[in-house]
C-alpha cells in the first residue's frame, strides 16, 4: 500500500453529503489502498473513517488515534509500543495503537498536528508496514490500512514545512 486516495472535504458537504459520505464509503471500503480525508472540523472524518472500515473486509478493530491530542513525550510508546525495561518505569511490555490494528484500521486523526519528527517515523511504519517497540530490535510485521485525516491537504502543509509526504 504505497498510493493514498484523498478525499476532499469538497466530496463531504452539500444537500446530498450523508448519500455522497456512504458512496465514498461503499466505493473505498474494498481498495487495498491508504486514503487521507481531508476536511474541516466537524464534517465528519472520523465518521466515515468508522464506515469505511465496517464496509471493509477487515477482520481486525478499529484503532483511532487523536493525533493533537497523544503528548510529544508519550506518543512514541503511545503507537509503537514498548518493551520491558526500554526505560525508568516500564515494568511490562506492551503494545502499541498501531500493532492493536492488526489486520484493522489505523485511523490517525489530525494527523497535521503531529509533531514532524513523529511523522517521520510514522512515514518508517507505512513503508515497511511493521514496527519495532520502544526497547526493542524485534521487527513485527503488520497487516493493517491506515485512514488519516487533516484540517489542511497535506501538500500545502509540506509547502510551509510543517509536514512530511
Amino acid at each position: 500500500m504505497n498510493e493514498v486516495i484523498v478525499v476532499s472535504s469538497l466530496e463531504l458537504q452539500g444537500d446530498t453529503a450523508a448519500m455522497d459520505v456512504h458512496q465514498i464509503a461503499i466505493s473505498t471500503a474494498h481498495v487495498k489502498l491508504d486514503l487521507l480525508l481531508c476536511g474541516e472540523t466537524g464534517t465528519g472524518k472520523d465518521t466515515l473513517a468508522k464506515h469505511i472500515h465496517d464496509l471493509s473486509d477487515r477482520t481486525g478493530s478499529f484503532v483511532g488515534i487523536n493525533c493533537a491530542a497523544i503528548p510529544e513525550a508519550l506518543a512514541e510508546s503511545q503507537l509503537f509500543g514498548v518493551v520491558n525495561g526500554a526505560y525508568t518505569g516500564v515494568t511490562r511490555s506492551r503494545m502499541g495503537y498501531i500493532e492493536a490494528a492488526q489486520n484493522g484500521t489505523l485511523y490517525l486523526d489530525e494527523i497535521d498536528s503531529m509533531p514532524l519528527a513523529l511523522q517521520a517515523k510514522l512515514l518508517r511504519i507505512l513503508e515497511t508496514r511493521g514496527i519495532e517497540r520502544l526497547g526493542s530490535t524485534t521487527f513485527v510485521p503488520l497487516d493493517f490500512r491506515v485512514i488519516a485525516s487533516a484540517q489542511r491537504p497535506l501538500d500545502e502543509l509540506v509547502e510551509i514545512g510543517r509536514a512530511h509526504v
